[in-house]
């Protein structure tokens, strides 16, 4: 049956799946052209909006500025006289925005953006206030102040996995768009399933996800970062003994549309925002990092001084710092935000 979508979209799709050796590809490939297919992927274009009552999904950045606020007294705090931020997946540039209006005037601010609509779009909101790079590499000196991402590495494309008579298989997508597992040939991905799942007793049919291109990322960004530079990634995900329990035996990965989780991850293709949690361990070990924390623990910390700032005035809140506090509510909420999302700090 053919599945639903952005029909151009399945068109091409289809033709690289009727093209491949065994009529299918790898998951990672179906994934990485259902999202950024450069005319009818998720992300084509960037001018769709998909944050926001009006999206897809909210993000803590959609929450309101506290998000922001917060972030850039953590910077300042952790690194005095910090003078540059680099900002990659900024999406609509609004947190960046939040950070220019608490940070101290003059920091280089500088956006990793290779496409030229959504720098338009980026543009429109920052107007002069910052400057775009399309990799790091174009960086002079590479990063000396504070990296920031948000939400950036759980759309990367990733490898689905599945145990089959006690072996490990790779998923692809054949040519009538169902899952199926195919025999690991690729080394790296070989080597990977060895390091983080060959230890673990989980039974045939446990599916879960590789995250090559996340870990080739930070690897990368690793190699960019100067002396006395730090680091920032904020997603969603989850320590790997948490990541590869037993009650996750169909993985982490979804779609998500209009805020509502769809039944199936290979529907409405191309309209679907495909997303996948995060192994933060495996992210620490490649950054020779400390754990993660919670998104809650980490702005209660960062807020602290702001918060005792308001406490010490000796009277009730303005309206406008009663806004903030009901936006801080939120982001640090367990049963919302403040146990999704986790952050992983770097320091060179």
């Amino acid at each position: 049956m053919r599945p639903s979508g952005i029909p151009d979209l399945i068109d091409r799709i289809s033709n690289e799946i009727e093209a491949s050796p065994g009529r299918a590809i790898p998951f990672a490939q179906f994934m990485r052209l259902a999202l950024y297919d450069a005319q009818d992927g998720y992300y084509a274009g960037g001018a769709a909006q998909r944050v926001g009552r009006a999206g897809d999904f909210y993000t803590s950045v959609s929450v309101g500025e506290c998000f922001g606020k917060l972030l850039a007294r953590h910077f300042i705090a952790s690194q005095p006289g910090l003078d540059q931020i680099v900002e990659q997946g900024a999406n609509d540039g609004r947190l960046a925005a939040d950070l220019i209006a608490h940070l101290p005037a003059g920091v280089d601010y500088i956006i990793i953006e290779p496409h030229p609509n959504v720098r338009r779009r980026q543009a429109d909101l920052l107007g002069g206030q910052v400057r775009w790079v399309d990799s790091i590499d174009e960086i002079d000196g590479g990063i000396r102040g504070r990296f920031i991402c948000n939400e950036l590495l759980d759309a990367f494309p990733v490898q689905r996995v599945r145990r089959v008579a006690d072996e490990w298989h790779e998923l692809f997508i054949n040519h009538e768009f169902e899952e199926c597992p195919v025999p690991i040939t690729d080394a790296e991905l070989r080597e990977e399933v060895a390091r983080t799942l060959a230890h673990r007793a989980l039974p045939d049919a446990y599916t879960t996800e590789i995250h090559l291109e996340a870990n080739a990322w930070l690897s990368s960004l690793m190699g960019s970062l100067r002396a006395g530079a730090q680091a920032t990634i904020i997603d969603y995900g989850h320590e790997a003994d948490d990541y590869y329990s037993l009650a996750r035996s169909d993985g982490t990965l979804r779609g998500f549309r209009e805020h509502q989780q769809v039944a199936g991850i290979l529907e409405h293709i191309g309209q679907t925002d495909l997303t996948a949690s995060l192994n933060f361990s495996r992210l620490a070990e490649i950054a020779g990092a400390a754990t993660a924390v919670d998104q809650h623990h980490f702005l209660i910390a960062a807020a602290r001084p702001w918060l005792a700032e308001i406490e010490s005035t000796g009277a009730a809140p303005a309206p406008e710092t009663q806004r903030l506090l009901r936006q801080f509510n939120t982001l640090i909420h367990p049963g919302l935000m403040g146990r999704t999302f986790k952050v992983l700090e770097i320091a060179r």
